[in-house]
């Protein structure tokens, strides 16, 4: 599965949220299920997890990809 997604890309849930900046993609430890990692904050507290690709969208329209 390609990962429409990499590194320094802005995300948020489909369903809505906060906007979390992609810190890596890949597949998941010994899963192979693709995962995007996404790190963000709450007040000054950061936040990390990992999602799979399908229920994340871009922000602001930015893909990464040419």
């Amino acid at each position: 599965m390609d990962i429409p997604f990499k590194a320094g890309n802005l995300v948020k849930l489909k369903s809505g949220g906060p906007t979390m900046t992609v810190a890596g993609v890949g597949d998941a430890n010994m899963t192979g299920i693709p995962t995007v990692w996404c790190v963000w904050s709450v007040k000054e507290e950061t936040k990390r997890d990992s999602f799979p690709p399908e229920v994340l969208e871009h922000v602001g329209g930015l893909t990464g990809h040419p």
